[in-house]
């Protein structure tokens, strides 16, 4: 009689274990879906934020454009008044912001590249 006791208390606690298993894998699964969703969300926004940069940086490089253009301007009228053109905190900021150029260029198809491996 007691074997018997005993075999039916092993098997008891066999079921108690898969039982707490098949709540520890469903609780994983719910937790996984989770984690999934939030992912994709964050992933949509990223694509979101990458098109957002690229206007932004496309932005930017239409602005130094426009300021090359002045500084050539300005560098013609400088000459003919004999003025130097180095000696007006514009002119210099103007040259700075000009030298920005590459890198926005460089950004942008970094960007281009993120956006394609979002998008895909």
């Amino acid at each position: 009689m007691q074997k018997i006791v005993s075999i039916e208390k092993q098997e008891l606690s066999a079921e108690k274990v898969e039982l707490a298993l098949i709540d520890e894998l469903k609780s994983l699964v719910q937790q996984s879906s989770k984690d999934e969703a939030r992912a994709n969300l964050m992933i949509s926004g990223i694509g979101t934020q990458v098109r957002a940069t690229i206007r932004d940086i496309d932005t930017a490089i239409s602005t130094i454009n426009k300021i090359e253009s002045a500084v050539t301007r300005f560098e013609q009228s400088s000459k003919e008044l004999g003025i130097n053109p180095n000696e007006i905190k514009e002119y210099k900021d103007a040259k700075l912001s000009i030298r920005l150029k590459d890198e926005y260029i460089r950004l942008k198809r970094f960007a281009r590249s993120v956006r394609k491996r979002f998008e895909s």
